[in-house]
């Protein structure tokens, strides 16, 4: 995955307010609840985003299993391209 849908509403069908690439820093305001959206079961977060160029955040919504709490960048495969990898944390594993 490397992009995830913020939604005007915590539901998988909300209408999608903007499309966050992988990475994107987000800060979470807070839990909604918790849903089944195709084979995932998780909670849908309301998140706030900040435009690198310094315009207003963007509110909504994202499903939890899009949320990391950390972040990598480098050249993970020595090509002298940049990647970034993510972990994602799950009470699944």
């Amino acid at each position: 995955m490397d992009e995830a849908n913020l939604r005007a509403s915590a539901a998988a069908d909300g209408a999608v307010v903007r499309t966050l690439m992988l990475g994107t820093p987000v800060k979470v305001l807070k839990a909604g609840e918790r849903a089944k959206v195709g084979e995932y079961v998780n909670t849908w977060y309301q998140v706030s985003v900040v435009d690198a160029k310094g315009a207003a955040p963007v509110t909504g919504w994202v499903f939890g299993n899009t949320l990391t709490p950390f972040r990598f960048e480098a050249d993970l495969d020595g090509d002298g391209e940049m990647e970034v990898a993510t972990v994602v944390m799950s009470n699944e594993f």
